[in-house]
């Protein structure tokens, strides 16, 4: 014989609905008498139930309230009512709430979002920082982020029934990816938030379904239906083995609430003939049962206690504690229960980040699983109904921001405590890699300018393929989990397990000896989070924040901290760059560290990365030439950080939209170009088998300037400027005289770009001639640094018949002169043969020009091939030679 509920009325007869606050002390309801309710969780079964109304919402609400959602992390909470309105409200700062006072603190957030019919179903994010809603209105969700509450994102059904069916339930993934919707007519949809679709409609074997819930893992959700409920797996969408359980003891009765408990363990339901029942989720077996005079309509579980609420149809309400027996599971996390301190009330800033390792290891946090923030789900295309919101004259945001700081109180700093919002971690990656959350057989560990290492997930282990891209160097095969490459091997690292810790692997392509791999153990309470090689060094970034560097013969020669934890590393020559995310903040940082032939770290820039707005870091890597960092957001955005200005620079925008592709997956870049492979449709990473082909992109230079001469200038200079950068990083660094190869391209890149951006100002020259503006002609000339390139601007001049601007260019040029004379005056005077310089070229220029002899004089001017001096180029490449030079006695060693 089952059990019976006390239930007693609170509500008018109709739709109700509950949701309890964060640390489980009260739980609200709402109905259609338009109140809100608060009822003490607290409270022993015995205990009459008489829940308050919440004083704060009776002025503002009058229609019926069909649904209600309090945000994960205890901010506030919201409502949907009849007449198509989404309300907000914020909650006080205390462990004490006067719920029926008007000093209760709670506060309505002016701010609204408007349906063309009844708002019925309402869900929060993860994280609280978002929410979704829907009803009667077909096909149509909104969600709303609460950092940028003006714009909001519709997901629009269209070309079915079930798409465009009034919504009745939502229920938002703990894993932040996707939507479960059900449908009036008992339709379940699943919607992708980060693509802002409709994914697929769940088979149930043509039952309907009437509500939905997800397991606190995300890994599958529940459906309550017309015959029991069915349990629905991730990703497949498909029933779980059987499936179905058959809840009702009387045929035909239909389950209308289902709650997936927080342990994940048990799953509460109530259905059409007045039965709450206790289902095991593991062996999907019936373990208790309660009864009810009316149909039950709602079931919430209590996220901190064995305890639930349940309404029936003529808003009668229950709070039933010790649902669970004391020798059974938990129906809560306990975990999340002791992590709420002795007060019992869990807010938003509550979050404490654990020291010990055991449990830093052993008990990872439920917001390690969330892979996506909210605010990056509204994006360019979200949409702004003016309609929808309310008529204030006052900033929302504001306000918002002002109802926060209210509800938040002082900023207090405590040891390792996270304070004023909750972090969502940015989970590791290995640029240019699949990532090891992927469950193909076939992933990509690295690509770049050398090869392409592919690991195979074997039923018993894991393979690696190491294929080079040069077909003269044959492959090879080995196990690890993940690593990378330059063009003299290859660095690999492994997860640590309960008997084996974290391991590194150092694997040379070519080596004169026959002993030059080796391996270092990390220690047991530390794992691998990422690895770069650079030219002499090889990096681990690990999960308790250190960088460990290692020489190429296998020696630890540098440990640093960072201030947070490693998401990815790169690394070429003697650079290395690390992406961390901020433990207090939560905010994402790069890095740029010169490594020296010690192998010790000097960091020399740390910044958050250039990306677009409401973006996300998807890559980093050093360009070829250059050896600047570049990064790439998740709108297919490239910045390149210019170390010398402590900038970044723009480099192109949205290159998939240009290769008409979904996304695009870097391989190596340049200040350029960009080398990778475009995706579309679906597509997330590229085929391992057959190998996706690769494209090159060029870089277009981002600029308003309608004139396509002036275009190509902002490009040339914009190149030049950061050659110039590397030239000067690379004529003052430790190795400079080691890579005699390096040097000479880099000096012959510098060169000619030098070469290109002359020419490129001599058409603006011209196109400045021809449109008569004088004023830009002689800024531009100005600019230019060869005296072949000045002596073909005053023909410029010349030829368009601007005398004035002729004579002006003339005086500029001379005063130019004259300014690098009175310098080289101020320099001490050195007996050593002087180097015939810029400044001597061009005084044979005014010499011809104050001749008025106009004639081509090629001999009195020197030419690009001819032109020497003081420039940096000619420094560079004085210094190179005379580093090359061999010394008349003895060796010189560098140590």
């Amino acid at each position: 014989m089952s059990k019976k509920l006390n239930l007693l009325p609170v509500h008018a007869g109709g739709r109700c609905r509950a949701a309890f606050m964060p640390d489980g002390s009260w739980a609200l309801s709402c109905g259609t008498d338009a109140f809100v309710l608060a009822h003490d969780g607290a409270k022993v079964a015995k205990t009459v139930h008489k829940p308050k109304r919440v004083a704060r919402i009776l002025d503002e609400q009058i229609e019926s309230i069909n649904s209600i959602a309090i945000a994960p992390n205890g901010w506030g909470f919201a409502t949907g009512d009849d007449e198509g309105r989404v309300r907000l409200f914020s909650l006080p700062q205390k462990t004490s709430i006067d719920w029926d006072s008007d000093e209760s603190g709670i506060q309505a957030v002016p701010f609204m979002v408007r349906f063309s019919g009844a708002v019925r179903a309402l869900d929060f994010s993860p994280t609280g920082n978002a929410f979704i809603a829907a009803g009667e209105e077909p096909g149509v969700i909104k969600m709303i982020n609460r950092t940028n509450i003006r714009n909001h994102t519709i997901f629009r059904g269209s070309g079915g029934e079930t798409q465009e069916d009034a919504v009745d339930a939502l229920a938002y993934d703990p894993l932040g990816d996707f939507i479960i919707s059900v449908g009036e007519r008992g339709g379940v949809c699943v919607w992708s938030i980060g693509n802002q679709e409709f994914v697929t409609a769940v088979e149930l074997g043509g039952k309907k379904a009437t509500s939905a819930s997800w397991h606190p893992n995300g890994n599958s959700f529940v459906v309550g239906t017309e015959g029991g409920i069915q349990f629905i797996a991730r990703n497949s969408w498909q029933a779980l083995g059987s499936g179905d359980v058959n809840t009702g003891r009387f045929i035909g009765a239909t389950v209308k609430s289902v709650d997936w408990s927080g342990s994940g363990e048990y799953v509460l339901c109530g259905d059409s003939a007045g039965q709450c029942m206790l289902i095991d989720a593991g062996k999907r077996t019936i373990l208790d049962r309660w009864s009810a005079d009316l149909p039950i309509q709602f079931v919430r579980w209590n996220p901190t206690s064995n305890s639930f609420i349940a309404l029936d149809d003529q808003g009668q309400a229950c709070m039933f504690h010790d649902a669970v027996a004391e020798h059974m599971p938990k129906a809560y996390n306990v975990l999340a229960d002791d992590a709420q301190g002795k007060d019992g009330r869990v807010t938003h800033h509550a979050n404490v980040a654990v020291d010990s390792e055991d449990e830093e290891v052993k008990t990872p946090s439920r917001r390690k699983r969330l892979r996506k923030k909210e605010d990056t789900h509204v994006s360019e295309g979200s949409v702004v109904d003016d309609g929808s919101l309310s008529p204030y004259s006052l900033n929302e945001e504001a306000i918002l921001e002002d109802a926060s700081r209210e509800y938040m109180g002082p900023r207090k700093t405590h040891k390792r405590q996270l304070t004023g919002h909750e972090i969502v971690p940015v989970s590791p990656f290995m640029p240019s890699a699949t990532p090891l959350t992927s469950r193909s057989r076939k992933r990509i560990m690295c690509w770049n300018r050398v090869g392409v290492i592919v690991v195979f997930n074997e039923e018993t282990h894991q393979s690696i393929e190491v294929d080079f891209n040069d077909q003269g160097k044959r492959p090879f095969r080995f196990i690890d989990h993940f690593g990378t490459m330059d063009e003299h091997g290859a660095v690999f690292a492994c997860h640590a397990k309960e008997e084996h810790p974290s391991m590194v692997v150092y694997k040379p392509f070519e080596s004169w000896t026959t002993n030059a791999e080796w391996s270092a153990r990390l220690r047991q309470v530390e794992r691998a989070e990422a690895v770069a090689l650079g030219g002499h060094f090889v990096v681990v970034g690990t999960s308790k924040q250190l960088l460990r560097v290692f020489n190429l013969s296998g020696m630890e020669t540098d440990v640093s901290s960072i201030e947070g934890s490693v998401i990815s590393a790169c690394a070429s020559r003697d650079r290395l760059c690390t992406v961390s995310q901020s433990q207090f903040s939560g905010e994402v940082y790069t890095s740029v560290y010169t490594v020296d032939s010690d192998g010790h770290v000097t960091r020399i820039h740390h910044s958050p990365p250039g990306i677009s707005p409401k973006a996300s870091l998807q890559w980093i890597g050093l360009s070829q030439v250059e050896n600047d960092l570049v990064v790439m957001d998740s709108r297919s955005t490239f910045h390149l950080l210019e170390e010398k200005q402590k900038k970044w620079i723009l480099l192109a925008e949205k290159v998939n939209e240009k290769l008409d592709a979904t996304a695009f997956w870097p391989v190596t870049v340049d200040s350029q170009t960009a080398i990778g492979v475009n995706l579309f449709g679906d597509e997330k990473y590229p085929s391992v088998v057959p190998r996706s082909p690769v494209t090159r992109v060029q870089f277009d230079p981002v600029t308003v300037e309608p004139s396509k001469t002036r275009r190509a200038l902002f490009d040339q200079r914009r190149r030049l400027r950061i050659l110039k950068g590397a030239l000067e990083k690379r004529e003052a660094s430790e190795s400079f005289h080691r890579d005699y190869e390096e040097d000479d391209n880099l000096l012959e890149q510098f060169g000619k770009q030098k070469m290109d951006t002359e020419k490129a100002v001599l058409k603006a020259v011209e196109e400045a001639c021809k449109l008569k503006n004088a004023s830009r002609a002689l800024e531009l000339t100005n600019t230019l640094q060869e005296a072949w390139a000045l002596k073909l601007s005053l023909r410029l001049a010349e030829h368009y018949h601007l005398d004035n601007l002729r004579e002006r260019m003339r005086l500029s040029i001379q005063a130019r002169v004259q300014a690098a004379e009175e310098a080289d005056e101020r320099k001490p005077h050195s007996l050593a043969p002087q180097n015939h310089t810029e400044g001597a070229d061009m005084t044979a220029l005014i010499k011809r020009v104050h001749q008025e002899d106009h004639a081509p004089a090629e001999n009195e001017i020197a030419t690009p091939a001819r032109a020497t001096g003081g420039s940096l180029s000619e420094r560079f490449k004085r210094k190179t030679e005379q580093t090359r030079q061999q010394p008349k006695k003895g060796v010189r060693v560098t140590i």
